[in-house]
């Protein structure tokens, strides 16, 4: 098959573009592109046009798709702002749109999940392509979303593992924090068994500790924070001013008193009765004092940035972002979203700091016969590799099977090397000690080497293999059939070549813990630092905050945050709390005030969707619906649609709001949705029965 598009004189431009992305080099393709599973592809845009240059080209994208899976493929495009006519691939296309550098609209994941499981199901041949506009990010979220939801792996952590080690060579495949916690939101709504409905919530306020210092020689700067519901601003902080001599002062303080956590601390994943400690020393935001209230629901956004100022003439510079943060409110309230949200990469640390998903384990092999089983282990991988490339070689080969070749050499060449040693006097043999970082060979010292020598036979050693998990949910997700059909003409499965790729990367020590690592080396001793004067920041501190009854407490620590994660600036130690609280279904004036103020960023959205659309001359149906088969057409919408459904008589199917988070599940489905009149258990409750109020729709 040849390859047309922008031609060959562009592969060296595509490949500076594709970064650390695995690309697929076969057949004449050379295309930004992995097979993720046997049925699964991660692909950048489909570009046309002078995109097309530094980008995957469309015709080539629609080549590869017709020459491997005729007739039994689906594109899933994620781009935001960003179609191109659905006929270059038959009309085999759905569109989830989503923002660069930002996890979807959580709503979106479910029925995602469910379009991809049902055409997957729908032929054992059939196959899925996903991008986005690198195929990275994005694409990776609703990839591992997808591979939650059947049971690929039972840790969600293990999945994003397992994707990011296939779609990169260095194991960087979703590394910004929110996206990783949408995998986590959508795993616990699994584990919930809970259908996505947000909770609406009133933001109490935003407290930061450690402030990152931000003036220079010739600037002076202040701090803000803006708060924002999906694309509508709801809330902007006014300038905290915190100049190098505070900043001094801070660093001081908190070098003399290092430890900030006490025993009336108030640990959110674990209240007891007495501690409400919120923060002993913070700068922030209590929304209340601003003069008004604020009511969010659904996914929210939270900027930190400084306004830089030149000293002297006071000329002010563009805003400069420090990190920010997406969170769902569904997931603010414990009792709401079925117990506590604990992220992801603190819930399932890995032990010894290293993933299992490889490995290293002792297999007995004769000395004698190891290098016939060296050599057909080198043809086999070499056969697994072929059809899977990173790397152009000779037109088909890849960097992987050159790989192979050097590994089956230096496998060799230590075998020779113990077989010689073999034949010398027994005080050689105990001091014998062969080390190898690309074999599997590897004897550390004498004790070791001693105790693997069988009774019997001499030439019986014990060598360190590496040893891939097999994903549990692997062959429900591609049988033999399936392999079979879709792997024919002499094509080997993309499996063999994933199993080469984790392989590589556990030795290359790529699969470990730096989350955990990188959090469990911030201070957690010393000196307890002394209470500040209690109170509520209003763009000042510092002050000790204490969290009263009725409100939820949220703590991101540095490596939660956005951008702030590899901003120099920013000290690991730093903390962005979030205060927030339920609405007391019983108060009916609050219940219609959060419904108003609701009800009218809803409407700012529309219009901003409504501009954006014009702007990129897209009807706006194809912003607002990105999919009629997935999400609810305002427009058009029947309820009699839903006859079928458990859900057929929720009145929240007659709000134009939340029937958005309403779509058809499988009649065997167990996730429900939560209660529409939901009371907080933190709320005291009135005499008048709270599921006989109808004024909020939630």
């Amino acid at each position: 098959m040849n390859s047309q598009g922008s031609g060959k004189f562009c592969n060296p431009l595509k490949k500076i573009v594709s970064q650390n992305r695995r690309r697929y080099v076969n057949d004449n393709f050379n295309l930004d592109l992995t097979y993720i599973t046997d049925r699964i592809i991660a692909m950048g845009y489909p570009a046309e046009h002078c995109e097309k240059l530094y980008r995957n080209s469309m015709e080539d994208t629609k080549n590869f798709l017709e020459f491997y899976h005729s007739k039994h493929y689906l594109v899933f495009n994620l781009r935001d702002q960003f179609t191109y006519d659905e006929k270059n691939f038959d009309n085999r296309v759905r569109i989830f749109e989503m923002t660069d550098h930002h996890p979807p609209r959580l709503e979106l994941i479910a029925p995602f999940c469910r379009e991809v499981h049902k055409y997957l199901q729908e032929d054992p041949r059939n196959i899925v392509a996903v991008h986005c506009k690198a195929g990275k990010g994005r694409t990776g979220v609703m990839i591992c979303a997808y591979l939650v939801y059947i049971n690929f792996f039972l840790s969600p952590r293990k999945i994003m593992e397992y994707y990011s080690v296939i779609r990169t060579i260095n194991n960087k495949g979703i590394t910004i924090p929110s996206q990783r916690r949408y995998v986590y939101y959508f795993h616990h709504l699994r584990q919930k068994k809970l259908n996505y409905i947000p909770l609406r919530i009133e933001l109490v306020g935003i407290y930061i500790e450690r402030p990152p210092k931000l003036d220079s020689k010739f600037t002076k700067s202040l701090l803000k924070i803006k708060v924002a519901e999906n694309d509508i601003e709801v809330f902007c902080g006014k300038g905290l001013l915190f100049n190098n001599k505070m900043a001094e002062k801070e660093d001081e303080i908190w070098k003399t008193y290092s430890l900030g956590i006490g025993e009336d601390q108030y640990n959110p994943n674990n209240p007891e009765k007495g501690k409400d400690i919120i923060s002993r020393r913070c700068y922030g935001w209590n929304i209340a004092k601003s003069g008004k209230r604020v009511f969010v629901e659904g996914d929210i956004r939270v900027d930190l940035f400084y306004e830089p100022q030149i000293k002297v003439i006071g000329y002010k510079k563009n805003n400069v972002k420090i990190g920010h943060i997406w969170f769902s409110t569904m997931f603010t309230c414990p009792e709401y979203c079925g117990g506590n949200y604990i992220h992801g990469d603190e819930a399932y640390a890995y032990s010894n700091n290293k993933s299992d998903i490889v490995k290293e384990t002792k297999k007995p092999i004769n000395i004698i016969d190891s290098e016939k089983e060296v050599t057909n282990t080198s043809e086999s991988s070499i056969s697994n590799c072929g059809n899977f490339s990173e790397t152009e070689k000779d037109g088909k080969c890849n960097s992987q099977i050159n790989e192979c070749h050097k590994s089956s050499s230096k496998i060799s060449k230590s075998i020779d090397k113990i077989k010689e040693k073999l034949t010398k006097r027994s005080d050689i043999l105990s001091n014998l000690n062969i080390n190898s970082d690309d074999t599997v060979v590897k004897i550390k010292d004498s004790e070791e080497f001693d105790n693997s020598i069988s009774k019997n036979d001499n030439n019986v050693k014990y060598i360190n293999e590496l040893e891939v998990e097999k994903p549990p949910g692997l062959d429900d997700h591609c049988s033999e059939l399936s392999l079979k059909l879709i792997y024919c003409k002499d094509r080997e499965p993309p499996r063999y070549c994933i199993e080469d790729m984790l392989k590589k990367a556990y030795e290359n020590n790529l699969i470990n813990d730096k989350y955990n690592e990188r959090r469990l080396s911030t201070t957690t001793y010393g000196k307890l630092i002394p209470k500040s004067p209690e109170g509520e920041p209003n763009g000042d501190g510092p002050y000790t905050v204490i969290r009263k009854d009725d409100e939820h407490v949220q703590i991101y620590s540095t490596i939660e945050i956005d951008r702030a994660y590899k901003n120099n600036l920013v000290d690991d130690n730093f903390k962005l709390i979030i205060v927030t609280r339920c609405i007391d279904i019983d108060d009916e004036e609050e219940v219609s005030m959060a419904k108003k103020f609701v009800d009218e960023t809803y409407k700012k959205q529309r219009e901003h969707d409504i501009r954006k659309s014009k702007y990129n001359q897209k009807p706006y149906s194809q912003v607002n619906d990105v999919n009629n088969e997935h999400e609810i057409d305002n427009d058009n919408f029947n309820k009699s649609d839903f006859d079928d459904q458990l859900f057929k008589d929720d009145p929240r199917l007659d709000d134009v709001q939340q029937r958005r988070y309403f779509f058809r599940q499988r009649m065997d489905s167990l996730s429900r949705h939560p209660d529409m009149y939901y009371h907080c258990p933190l709320k005291k409750k009135s005499s008048t029965k709270s599921n006989d109020n109808t004024s909020l729709k939630k």
